[in-house]
């Protein structure tokens, strides 16, 4: 073993030899001196590395938080995520708004991605059939200004890895199968799943319609030093309501969230006939969101104007919260 230390000009070796009988040390000696001495087994282990285990194995190279692009290209789509401000947005194969945690997920995987084993070897890259890279299984490609870096994945490397390359470089790694799943998301996948925008604490405005009948519920401001906020219902009779329960309805409302997407909805999902219609002013009013609701039996499935298709809800869950509300005093 050779190392060098500051200020000296020849570099410093250690010759390391077998184990001891007792297997309690390795032999070593510095090369000018005629002792023999022992060390610590650990030593081996620290010393037998191929270059392999001493390179930088990060996949890709790229700041996360410059990235306002994401591209997932296979055979059967193409999926693109842009983002405007602090908001993700799918723009292919269609315009609706994407799942931030998802989004950023996908990036922070492919940020930390280490690469298992690597072939670098000009006889290694002759043929990128063997890896399954001639007809990558799916690219991605981070955008970030002008700039881009791409990760194309192929066939399994082992039960646990599979043969990945960064097209710009001359060399075919492996990389767990978590990341892999990552790369497969299809748009659903990528969707924003949260039927509404509001939460309870920047809600100003309620109002739910069901068939002729509307209920609307507005925030009071509290007066004075800390004083709390309270809700009022002011249709179809001006009263105060209880705003520990109310503000738990509204969280039940502001909870809901897909397990699925209709891409063309049909008389069934009720897209012509709503049950009940939500209109939800927040953001000290400066925003407002409208969903409607419907559905025919047990399925249950809401519509906005600002995103396509139809999202379908957990079984029993819109009824549940409808209930709730219905309960409040």
């Amino acid at each position: 073993m050779a190392f060098n230390v500051a200020g000296d000009k020849e570099p410093k070796r250690i010759l390391i030899g077998d184990k001891n009988p007792t297997s309690m040390g390795l032999y070593a000696k510095l090369p000018n001196d005629k002792r023999v001495f022992l060390v610590s087994n650990g030593l081996e282990t620290s010393l037998n590395r191929s270059t392999f285990d001493l390179r930088d194995k990060t996949a890709l190279k790229f700041d996360a938080t410059k990235v306002d692009a994401v591209e997932l290209t296979s055979k059967n789509q193409t999926v693109r995520v842009v983002k405007t401000g602090d908001e993700w947005k799918l723009v292919k194969p269609l315009e609706t708004p994407a799942d931030y945690t998802s989004v950023e997920g996908l990036i922070g995987q492919l940020q930390s991605a280490q690469m298992m084993a690597l072939k670098d070897k000009p006889e290694d890259l002759k043929d990128l059939k063997v890896y399954g890279l001639d007809k990558p299984e799916v690219t991605a490609t981070l955008t970030s200004g002008t700039s881009s870096v791409v990760l194309q994945l192929g066939s399994a490397a082992d039960t646990v890895t599979l043969w990945a390359r960064d097209p710009s470089k001359p060399a075919v790694f492996s990389i767990g199968n978590g990341l892999a799943e990552e790369l497969r998301k299809t748009v659903n996948d990528l969707r924003r799943k949260e039927i509404f925008d509001f939460r309870p604490f920047n809600a100003t405005r309620f109002e739910i319609t069901r068939g002729k009948d509307t209920k609307v519920f507005e925030r009071v401001k509290g007066t004075g030093a800390n004083a709390p906020d309270t809700w009022k219902q002011t249709a179809p009779v001006i009263k105060t309501v209880d705003a520990s329960n109310f503000e738990g309805a509204l969280l039940e409302f502001s909870n809901l969230r897909a397990d699925g997407f209709i891409d063309k909805p049909d008389a069934a999902t009720g897209v012509n006939s709503p049950i009940a219609i939500i209109t939800v002013k927040f953001d000290e009013g400066k925003k407002e969101e409208q969903v409607k609701f419907g559905g025919t039996g047990v399925d249950t499935f809401a519509f906005r104007a600002d995103r396509p298709g139809a999202m379908k809800l957990e079984m029993g869950k819109f009824d549940a919260d409808l209930k709730k509300l219905d309960e409040i005093k």
